[in-house]
Parts: structure tokens; C-alpha cells; sequence
């Protein structure tokens, strides 16, 4: 028997540890602590919000896409979304970021009970080329094909995302 845990309810006892979770944070990969936790340099946030122009016509029936991250790694992944082609996940997820020059790796991927998952999109976004703040910044993420040289199948396939990187300062 497998068990998933997907979220956890928070009474309103603690509500102000979360609040506090993320200047708690970002206070651990300040200047002054840098040599105290040198195992990792800094975190990322990301919200996983939607996708859009998902699949092609090739595709028969229809897709049940979720969304993989993987960074160092570190792998998260969405709920499946039933039977769409343009899913809304609203997905928060956080990694540890131990390599500020590595890439985050982003795969939208259909799945079916039967029959082996089938690729959407793939995207990779290198944590360099992102600037580190304490506010969430918005971006599309066009998705390729499986070998990153063109764009994927279907009617110009993205992913929204609000991603907030922080590392020592």
C-alpha cells in the first residue's frame, strides 16, 4: 500500500510561522552566516500557475498533463490535470540551491493508465540568467520538444510561473 501526502491544514495558531518562513530564509543566506551552511548557497521558490496550447492532433483522445521540476537533483512534480489542454496547477514548490550556475529542468508530460507518458514540452532555465530578489518575478516559459531544438507540438505551448530566487548576498 503506497500513501501520498499531498498538503497538510494549518490552524490559525500557526499562521504567523508561515508568515515569518520566508524572512526566516532569507536571513539564513545572508553575507554574515555564508560559511555556517555551506551545503547550499541560497533557495528558489516557484509557483507552477498554468499551461496553455498543451498537445497536438496526433494526439488521440485526450491528455492528462503534469508538470516535473528538477534542480540538483531535487525533483517536485504537479497533480495530474484530467482531460485539458490548457491545466491551471497553482503549484508552489521550493529547492535548495546548491549550485547558483546550474539549471532548473521544467517537463510537461501527458500520462494514461495504460499506456507510457508522453512528452508535451520541455523548458530549462539557468538559475544565472535570473536575478536574485525578494519578490516573485512572472514569466512564459515557451516549451520545446524532447531534445530542446524546437518548439513543441501543439498551438504554441507555454508555462506560466512566478519564481523568486534567493542567494547569499
Amino acid at each position: 500500500m503506497v500513501v501520498w501526502v499531498t498538503g497538510v491544514k494549518v490552524d490559525s495558531d500557526n499562521k504567523w510561522l508561515i508568515a515569518n518562513n520566508s524572512r526566516i530564509k532569507e536571513d539564513n543566506y545572508n553575507l554574515r552566516k555564508s560559511f555556517e551552511a555551506i551545503s547550499d548557497v541560497g533557495f528558489l521558490d516557484i509557483n507552477v500557475i498554468e499551461a496553455t496550447g498543451l498537445g497536438s492532433t496526433k494526439l488521440q483522445g485526450s491528455i492528462n498533463p503534469f508538470c516535473q521540476l528538477e534542480l540538483d537533483n531535487q525533483f517536485h512534480r504537479t497533480v495530474t490535470a484530467i482531460k485539458t489542454k490548457n491545466p491551471t496547477w497553482d503549484k508552489k514548490f521550493n529547492f535548495r540551491v546548491i549550485d547558483p550556475f546550474s539549471q532548473l529542468s521544467i517537463s510537461v508530460v501527458s500520462e494514461k493508465m495504460n499506456s507510457p507518458p508522453v512528452m508535451l514540452g520541455r523548458a530549462m532555465i539557468r538559475l544565472s540568467s535570473l536575478h536574485s530578489s525578494s519578490g516573485y518575478s512572472t514569466m512564459w516559459v515557451a516549451l520545446k520538444d524532447r531534445k530542446l531544438r524546437k518548439i513543441a507540438k501543439g498551438d504554441s505551448p507555454k508555462l506560466h510561473l512566478e519564481i523568486r530566487l534567493v542567494v547569499g548576498e
